[in-house]
């Protein structure tokens, strides 16, 4: 808006400039010529201004609506970006609080035992070294993905997947009293094996937390599609 007000008053006094050069002496000489050439000059002068404040308007109202609409489409990736970072940290804090939760239950339910033996200590030790490195591949898949880079596919028995994930979850379901059943068959698929169990430790998670005690949660798989069913 500044470039163009600048140019409107360059253009304008330049305008004017030409338009206010003395008339020739003949014509000076004559006092109607010089009241009709100062008239002319007069309106020639409003004309300018008129139509300089009316050409800075249009700018000023052309330059706010696209400016508006740039600014929108140059936040756009800046907004999305935003968004895919709070994503991330939200499936990062959900797929990382399982392991953790976890290590939690087995450490305090050792510590209020009455009498432990080197031979538990020795188990629980084992069993916070697996959720560590548990921990460990969802913060490599976790740094990857948040780099953009494709996690690696191969060919995997579905039902060895299930198994893992339910594995994983059984200690939480066993402390709600809650039966998971599994009921995925043999079945070949392509895909990310550590992300697709993680995809199914979450969906076991959120039905057991949110099932009543006691109740049942299936795990199942038909035509192509995944299902966990909860009560």
């Amino acid at each position: 808006m500044l470039t163009s007000i600048g140019f409107s008053v360059a253009v304008y006094n330049l305008a004017v400039g030409e338009v206010e050069r003395p008339a020739p002496t003949e014509i000076n000489r004559r006092p109607d010529f010089e009241i009709i050439f100062r008239n002319r000059n007069r309106e020639i002068r409003a004309n300018l201004l008129i139509k300089h404040v009316v050409a800075n308007l249009i700018v000023l109202v052309f330059g706010a609506v696209g400016s508006y609409f740039l600014a929108r489409w140059v936040l756009k990736p800046v907004a999305a970006n935003m968004e895919a970072q709070a994503r991330f940290v939200s499936d990062a804090s959900h797929e990382l609080r399982t392991p953790l939760t976890v290590m939690a239950m087995e450490n305090e339910t050792l510590l209020h035992s009455g009498a432990t033996r080197r031979a538990d200590l020795l188990k629980q030790i084992e069993s916070n070294l697996e959720e560590v490195g548990k921990l460990r591949a969802l913060t490599d898949n976790l740094l990857k993905l948040s780099l953009d880079e494709k996690l690696e596919i191969s060919n995997l028995d579905l039902a060895e997947v299930a198994d893992a994930a339910c594995r994983e979850i059984s200690k939480s379901a066993a402390a709600r009293k809650i039966v998971v059943k599994n009921q995925v068959k043999s079945s070949e698929i392509s895909a990310n094996r550590a992300a697709l169990v993680e995809i199914l430790v979450i969906l076991l998670d959120n039905a057991i937390k949110y099932s009543p005690a006691g109740s049942v949660v299936v795990l199942s798989y038909h035509s192509g599609e995944i299902s966990v069913r909860d009560s």
